[in-house]
């Protein structure tokens, strides 16, 4: 989804992560009440400066697992 787009629908970056912490950062934004969009990350054409810690992808790398940046918005903005 473009990012223009995600941001007039209400979509905010919550977070960028891979295996297990993926899947507790999206238990945890269910929890809140907030709806998930998950955008896989090829890493490969990805620049650095645009992930969440900018100054590597050791982290994703290390874990074997495919990165995802992890749009959320509020179930009470789908509402409206």
């Amino acid at each position: 989804m473009e990012k223009e787009k995600m941001e007039k629908e209400g979509w905010q970056l919550g977070s960028i992560s891979s295996g297990e912490h993926l899947k507790r950062w999206l238990e945890e934004y269910k929890e809140m009440g907030f709806e998930v969009y998950l955008e896989p990350i090829d890493l490969s054409k990805e620049n650095p400066e645009d992930l969440a810690c900018a100054e590597c992808s050791v982290c994703f790398d290390d874990e074997g697992q495919k990165p995802y940046r992890i749009y959320i918005k509020s179930i009470e903005s789908v509402a409206e």
